[in-house]
């Protein structure tokens, strides 16, 4: 479909933060957003850091599980096809994964009746890990008692110290590593040589957060909601994308109304 001069097949949309507040239900405005992408025939593809199943029951939750969904789940590290529960995983540096994770455990963490317990200098509380298959995401139960930016750190202080294949970044909410090769582009890629998708010159996304910061350099058009990252506003503003003055769902609706004028 033609909107503004562009030629849009594919819309790939990012979930917290963007949809919806980190760890709330997606926005009635964000679900208006996406039917009107629906009508208008545009292949949504919903890209996040949660796990697959966790997004598709969301998405179901909300009414916009389709036929034809594609979820990229763990920031990149699954595709997944909820039509036929077909995934493909991203394991080539898993191994790592699993040595970071057995590091940090014996060296920060240990498991209580009342769950898992962290502690560094002066940080100390409960972390909850999120499972998932090809990362490692924490989630504190405090976060002014436990920042993520601090688990961070000691992530890249044991990927240095054992020189691992893996890369680390910090949410509002959470702390994960990843895999070196995973993000939400190369996913995409994935498609791509598979002819699931056709070339980025097609498509645009709905972006906020640093992990977002590779797709939003894929896409051909750009979308960043007002509460994202500047680093990512940046990257939209140099592509001639779009910044909504509106946050989170209000400000998906926003941009679709920009640019379908509905």
């Amino acid at each position: 479909m033609m909107v503004l001069g562009l030629k849009i097949k594919y819309a790939i949309v990012d979930i917290d933060g963007v949809l919806c507040k980190h760890g709330k239900n997606i926005m009635p405005e964000s679900i208006k957003a996406m039917n009107i992408l629906n009508k208008n025939e545009i292949k949504v593809i919903y890209a996040s850091g949660k796990n697959s199943w966790y997004i598709t029951g969301g998405l179901h939750f909300s009414g916009l599980l389709k036929d034809n969904t594609i979820i990229i789940g763990e920031n990149g590290g699954e595709i997944f096809y909820p039509y036929n529960f077909k995934i493909q995983q991203y394991k080539k540096y898993l191994k790592d994964i699993k040595k970071l994770k057995k590091e940090f455990y014996k060296k920060y963490l240990c498991n209580t009746e009342y769950g898992i317990f962290f502690s560094y200098e002066n940080y100390s509380g409960y972390v909850w890990e999120e499972p998932k298959n090809t990362i490692f995401t924490l989630f504190p139960s405090d976060i002014k008692r436990t920042p993520p930016i601090v688990l961070k750190k000691l992530f890249d202080k044991i990927i240095k110290e054992n020189s691992l294949n893996l890369y680390s970044f910090s949410h509002i909410d959470s702390a994960e590593v990843l895999q070196k090769g995973i993000n939400k582009a190369c996913a995409l890629d994935i498609l791509r040589k598979l002819e699931i998708i056709e070339d980025q010159s097609y498509s645009i996304c709905f972006v906020d957060n640093i992990n977002d910061k590779e797709l939003a350099k894929w896409v051909h058009y750009p979308i960043a909601v007002s509460n994202a990252k500047e680093e990512i506003k940046e990257i939209v503003r140099k592509k001639g994308g779009y910044i909504s003055k509106k946050p989170y769902g209000h400000g998906v609706l926003e941009a679709i109304k920009y640019l379908f004028g509905e």
